[in-house]
């Protein structure tokens, strides 16, 4: 069986259409956790009007704690062999599950794609390059690299996961997190995979819908995503898949986060006077130089990262202020 968990928070336009796409699962034997995160809209109402129009489908509510309280949550009222997290204001094809059953081929994680799609605006389509199962060791660095790349191992949607790894090793979403806790989970699971399962088709519509926390100036916006960079890197090192290839995906997005993170200086509100300062002073600054050709930006501003002048920066932000 495989235990759906959805956390609800104040989605109610588009719960209906979520639950009902679970419940037109071709594969039948699933169960469904609709956890309440103390909506203050209608949200509760309908996930308890859903309970009991089908018996598979359960119920928790609790105080507004967060997503991350309610995925956990909802791993600890599972009773399935299998995970599978939706958000509540997406939906997925009817045969989203028995897709992911069938390709689990031995494997303790399977990934497919997903539809990626905003409101009045075209669908992205992001997909694995293909069918296969790859091993987490030097020789399916190609593959891991791809997923990484192609964002398919950040969210946790869009994924099976073994129950019994999850529960047997205390994998949990982190508490606290300003945003990132969805990656952070993946990659506590994955200390615990030998294999991954690709599927190269999309069944997951992914609703891009901008909240307002997505939207929000975070002061540690460089500082998480950062640390979720060294999370990444440093699992690459210690399967032995460090690869060139690897090392250029990495570098490239390191060189965005540096980027973004400077950038964001003259949009925050008195931030601290060493901010610029600590973004520069990350020892991997060095690697960038080597790696300075896979990221397109003004050749000053590569310059001024690499040899870490931060007076530069704040001069251009004066100015242009």
């Amino acid at each position: 069986m495989i235990s759906v968990i959805i956390p609800v928070y104040n989605t109610a336009p588009y719960l209906d259409r979520c639950v009902q796409s679970g419940i037109d699962q071709v594969y039948p034997e699933w169960e469904c956790i609709l956890v309440d995160d103390g909506s203050p809209d209608e949200s509760g109402g309908l996930c308890d009007k859903w309970s009991l129009r089908d018996s598979r489908i359960k119920v928790v509510h609790q105080t507004n704690q967060g997503v991350s309280v309610a995925r956990n949550h909802g791993i600890e009222a599972s009773l399935g062999e299998y995970i599978a997290f939706i958000d509540s204001d997406d939906w997925v094809e009817g045969d989203y599950l028995s897709g992911l059953v069938e390709n689990v081929r031995g494997t303790e994680l399977v990934v497919s794609g997903i539809f990626r799609e905003k409101q009045g605006e075209s669908v992205d389509v992001i997909c694995p390059p293909s069918s296969d199962v790859f091993e987490l060791n030097p020789q399916g660095a190609h593959f891991f690299v791809l997923l990484n790349q192609y964002y398919l191992l950040y969210a946790p949607y869009n994924k099976l996961y073994k129950a019994d790894v999850i529960k047997e090793n205390n994998i949990s979403f982190p508490i606290g997190c300003s945003y990132g806790e969805d990656l952070l989970f993946n990659f506590q699971y994955l200390e615990y995979v030998k294999s991954i399962s690709m599927v190269s088709t999309p069944s997951y519509h992914y609703m891009e819908i901008f909240s307002v926390l997505s939207k929000k100036l975070r002061i540690d916006q460089f500082d998480n995503d950062y640390k979720q960079w060294v999370v990444r890197k440093d699992f690459f090192v210690q399967k032995g898949m460090f690869t060139e290839e690897a090392r250029s995906v990495m570098y490239n997005f390191l060189w965005g986060i540096v980027y973004d993170g400077i950038f964001l200086f003259p949009k925050l509100k008195n931030p601290p006077n060493d901010y610029l300062k600590v973004i520069l002073s990350i020892p991997e600054i060095n690697d960038l130089q080597e790696f300075s050709n896979v990221f397109h930006c003004a050749f000053w501003i590569k310059k001024s990262i690499v040899y870490r002048l931060d007076f530069v920066f704040k001069l251009y932000f004066r100015f242009i202020r």
